[in-house]
Parts: structure tokens; C-alpha cells; sequence
């Protein structure tokens, strides 16, 4: 178990994969810590809540926000605005940011989500602020993260659902609301479930 851990906290590092610059601002040493805080902070909730199914959907979603991020950082090879290398798009900083905050509202509500939001926010300003990347950059990074959750984490222990759909041609966004609290009568009372969704977006 320790060393099933272990290994995960090494994903967490390598989603993050970010350096501490002591000689920069407080505000890039912010985004350098909170990139690598924010996500291990979501992974260990997961232990704390004694979520074995959320831990596992974290593991995909991080899994494919740490691989697309690294794939397009080579593939894209868009110059720094510093100039220091081409490894501007998309930030790293902020998908690592934004994966944890993503996972913390789609897997525990809002009340964890917004605070961590905020957080990740803070981060993508750092890296233009340090130019260390453009604003595309670090809305891509924070806009891929939200999708690969969307795509993986479902809400625990809550009836609404939010999911991307595609049947046919058509794609957009369910909404699902699971009642299984609903009372049918029927001559006695007796419980039943009633699933509603509601499927919008382009055709």
C-alpha cells in the first residue's frame, strides 16, 4: 500500500513537473508551488474521503492532461516570451494547476472547487506575468484540464451529473439528475428511481 502511494505521488510530481525559482518574484514562486500543490492537495483527498473510485478516475484524468500537455509542448514548439525555449504551449504550470482544482469541483462540489479555482487561476496570471507564456497558453492548459475531468471524474455521492456527449454528429454537453430519493404511489408508497438528462450543443 505504501509503495502503491509512493508511486502515485510520483504522478503528482510528474503532472506538476515544475522548479522553484528562489530568484524570481513571489509571484512566480506562487504558480511554481501552487501548480505542484494543487494537484497533490486533490490526489490526497482522495485518501482522506477514502475514495478508491475518485482516486482511480484522478489517476485518468491526470494521466491524460500529464501526456497531452508534454505531447503539444514538442509537437506545438511555440517560442517563450522570454525566448528561452519553445515550450510555450500549452502551460504546463497551469494544466497542473487546474487539473487539481477541476478534479476538487467535479468530484466534491463547488465548495471545494471554487476556493481551488481561484488558486489556479492565480497561477496562469504568474506565468504571463513572468513571461513564461501567453494568455492562449495558459487558457489551453486550464481549458484542457476542465475537459479531461469533465471526460473522467464523475461527482461522488451526488444526483447531477455533468458530462460532454457525442451520439451521431452531435455534441454538446448531459446533464443528468438521478433521483433516488423519488416516491411513487401506487396504492402504497414505495421507492423508485427516475434518471432525467438533458443533452444540449451543436448539431
Amino acid at each position: 500500500m505504501l509503495l502503491k502511494k509512493n508511486k502515485s505521488l510520483a504522478l503528482c510530481a510528474s503532472l506538476a513537473a515544475v522548479n522553484v525559482n528562489a530568484g524570481g518574484s513571489s509571484l512566480e514562486t506562487y504558480g511554481d508551488i501552487m501548480a505542484t500543490l494543487l494537484p497533490i492537495a486533490a490526489y490526497t483527498k482522495t485518501w482522506t474521503s477514502d475514495d478508491e473510485e475518485g482516486r482511480t478516475q484522478f489517476y485518468k484524468a491526470g494521466a491524460g492532461v500529464l501526456i497531452t500537455t508534454q505531447t503539444l509542448k514538442r509537437s506545438v514548439t511555440k517560442l517563450r516570451p522570454s525566448e528561452s525555449n519553445s515550450l510555450s504551449f500549452p502551460s504546463g504550470h497551469t494544466s497542473s494547476a487546474f487539473m487539481g482544482a477541476a478534479f476538487f469541483q467535479q468530484r466534491y462540489g463547488w465548495a471545494w472547487g471554487a476556493p481551488a479555482y481561484l488558486l489556479a487561476a492565480g497561477v496562469g496570471y504568474s506565468r504571463v506575468d513572468a513571461d513564461a507564456h501567453y494568455a492562449d497558453d495558459v487558457l489551453a492548459g486550464a481549458n484542457m484540464s476542465v475537459m479531461f475531468n469533465l471526460l473522467f471524474v464523475t461527482p461522488q455521492d451526488s444526483p447531477l451529473q455533468v458530462k460532454p456527449f457525442v451520439e451521431g454528429e452531435q455534441t454538446g454537453i448531459s446533464l443528468s439528475y438521478n433521483g433516488d430519493n423519488f416516491k411513487a404511489y401506487s396504492g402504497e408508497a414505495r421507492d423508485a428511481k427516475f434518471i432525467y438528462t438533458f443533452n444540449f450543443g451543436p448539431s
